[in-house]
């Protein structure tokens, strides 16, 4: 198989961006394509390598599986023994358990089944785990193995046959994806199905290539420059809410195709790519992709705040340096046969297996060394700790589209004639401010509320979550009684993205339907862990007369209250209320003092206010609106 330095150029073009983007650096919000441009590549590359040698009757399946265990084993496991140490002393029990679980699959090629059942790709708590970014792997992985069984099994039937039925597969797994996504858009981001159609692209550019052999002319040269085009935009214009893998994903697809198909050495994105510094970089573009995600989380966790982007570029730049010596220390020598024997890949691999089955055995049976990161005082608080279940029962999830399915209780709705009606809109921040509003001011108003979990209010749905359906529902059933009946005052509250939300336009609605008082709450203080686990964790909960701190808190949240505060004064409809600033001076409140210890704490989680915050803040928040 011919070597095409492009294609290792094209490499960089992926990993880099990925890079970035998992460093949350600006206008980079796309760069997650980066994986599927390393999909194509990985697909065409395989399916090359494959054809070329079953033509020639020297494939042996046993061969084609150790070139892949060199190729992806001794890095990989380099990687993960380097992060269990780290793991170990940075992490809360709770993310210890999760990495323990995550070890065990990445071992057995199966982390991004794992990563599908526990997290969100574009979620806060996805920037703390460290193998995060090895669920792209176990899908290679799993192509790796079906692939060459499929090729061996249809050889019989012709290349052409082969061809036919690799598009038939391409094109069901395209529709599975296009499906999935409205349902359940994790799995369709993390399992192999709706991910095969962009391997098999790449196996369907190596069936071409191979009976066409290319002959670059003028025109076809510039679909290699479209092809550039068309992954540049994806990178700058893609962010979390773009439905992917989809529709949209054919954006950095076909372009990564293109570039495979109609470049070359003699072409201007040929030589582009070409470039000895581009190629460097996609040599070792596999252990960049490595080392990077450790080093981002690692840092996230020692330092337990945001980090500035000067900083996370540093973090970046070490992790290609890292990666260089790696590519020579260990992808080299492992990949060249002469240097290190199939006996010495054995057992250089078995013993590292052990070490993660053994670590992850123990640490998801100690529910991540509990025993050894807390006290016994440390877990009989946490044990203790009632106060999410407590404020659970009173954010309403009766009015919950989410939970509910297709309709919510009457109850979240109904007019009383006597009292002046108030509808609370958004997510689960809305249900979080319910209980201090309904405890302070229920005499005289009636608190509507249609509040479903990851919706924020919208006058058209435009995330694609796991939530879609659910949000579609919950904001046209708001907007329904917006129009329907006498409301006078709408309360807006979210987690995130308040900057994106367009409040002009949905302020403009409100007062055509003649809400007198938009009223929209600022972000809640944020914590890089869950408050209770903070509070145990750093034994905040025996200093008796604190009830502030700045431990573990993300400070970044109150700089976008204030730059959402200056947005908001712009608009003489909207009253802006600040949650941060009744909770946090310099540092944030976390505990009420006199309340008990099962329930003293302001917030539940990373940002959901208990019964308790929430009593507090909406006394002082609304004192003056409501009377």
């Amino acid at each position: 198989m011919e070597y095409r330095k492009e294609v290792d150029g094209l490499r960089a073009i992926a990993v880099i961006p990925v890079i970035l983007f998992h460093a949350g650096i600006n206008f980079f919000e796309g760069g997650f394509v980066g994986v599927d441009i390393f999909f194509v590549i990985s697909g065409y590359l395989i399916t090359s390598l494959i054809l070329s040698e079953k033509s020639k009757g020297v494939f042996k399946l046993s061969n084609f599986y150790e070139r892949r265990a060199r190729r992806i084993l001794p890095a990989l496991f380099t990687v993960m023994l380097f992060s269990i140490p780290f793991s170990y002393f940075l992490m809360m029990p709770n993310q210890l358990l999760d990495f323990s679980e995550s070890i065990l699959a990445v071992t057995f090629f199966s982390s991004n089944i794992l990563f599908w059942t526990e997290t969100n790709y574009f979620s806060a708590a996805a920037e703390l785990k460290p193998l995060l970014h090895t669920w792209s792997l176990a899908v290679e992985e799993q192509f790796y193995i079906l692939f060459p069984l499929f090729i061996i099994l249809t050889w019989k039937i012709g290349k052409q046959n082969i061809f036919r039925l690799i598009l038939i597969f391409l094109i069901f797994s395209f529709l599975l994806s296009e499906w999935v996504y409205r349902f359940s858009p994790t799995a369709n981001f993390f399992l192999a199905p709706t991910r095969a159609w962009e391997l098999l692209i790449g196996s369907v550019a190596a069936f071409y290539l191979i009976k066409n052999k290319p002959v670059i002319t003028k025109s076809k040269e510039h679909l290699a420059t479209i092809g550039f085009v068309l992954i540049l935009f994806s990178i700058f214009s893609f962010n979390a809410n773009t439905p992917f893998p989809g529709v949209y994903s054919l954006v950095p697809v076909l372009g990564t195709l293109l570039i495979i198909l109609y470049s070359s050495s003699n072409t201007f994105i040929g030589k582009f790519l070409s470039f000895n510094f581009i190629v460097g970089i996609g040599l070792i573009s596999y252990s960049a992709y490595l080392w990077h995600q450790p080093f981002l989380a690692f840092s996230r966790l020692y330092f337990h705040e945001t980090l500035s982007q000067s900083f996370l570029l540093i973090i970046c730049i070490i992790s290609f340096v890292f990666a260089y010596f790696s590519w020579i220390m260990i992808e080299k020598p492992y990949r060249n046969r002469q240097k290190i024997s199939k006996r010495f890949l054995i057992f250089s691999i078995i013993p590292c297996v052990f070490v993660f089955i053994t670590f992850s055995t123990i640490g998801i049976k100690s529910q991540g060394f509990i025993d050894n990161k807390l006290t016994m005082e440390d877990q009989e608080y946490l044990k203790n700790y009632k106060g999410l279940e407590l404020s659970k029962a009173e954010y309403r999830e009766e009015c919950n589209f989410y939970e509910q399915g297709q309709n919510i209780d009457p109850s979240c709705y109904k007019e009383i004639p006597s009292k002046e009606n108030v509808l609370i809109w958004g997510d689960s921040h809305a249900q979080a401010i319910g209980p201090g509003l309904r405890h302070h001011f229920n005499k005289k108003y009636n608190f509507m509320q249609v509040a479903t979990s990851s919706c924020p209010p919208q006058l058209i749905n435009k995330q694609y979550t796991e939530f879609s359906n659910s949000c579609s529902r919950s904001n046209a059933f708001a907007l329904s009684l917006i129009e329907k009946m006498d409301i006078q005052y709408v309360i807006m509250a979210q987690r995130k993205d308040h900057l994106k939300t367009n409040w002009k336009e949905i302020s403009d609605y409100l007062k055509e339907n003649n809400v007198k008082n938009i009223l929209v709450l600022g972000p809640a203080p944020t914590w890089v862990q869950t408050l209770p686990n903070i509070v145990s964790y750093y034994g905040l909960y025996k200093k008796q007369q604190e009830t502030s701190t700045s431990i573990g808190l993300n400070k970044t949240v109150q700089e976008i209250d204030s730059k959402f505060a200056a947005t908001l004064s712009l608009n003489e409809d909207i009253i802006f209320l600040s949650l941060i600033n009744i909770l946090c001076k310099e540092e944030c409140l976390y505990k009420i003092k006199g309340a008990p210890a099962e329930d003293n704490l302001t917030q539940v989680d990373k940002s959901h206010l208990s019964i308790r915050g929430s009593r507090l803040v909406a006394q002082d928040l609304f004192k003056g609106i409501f009377n």
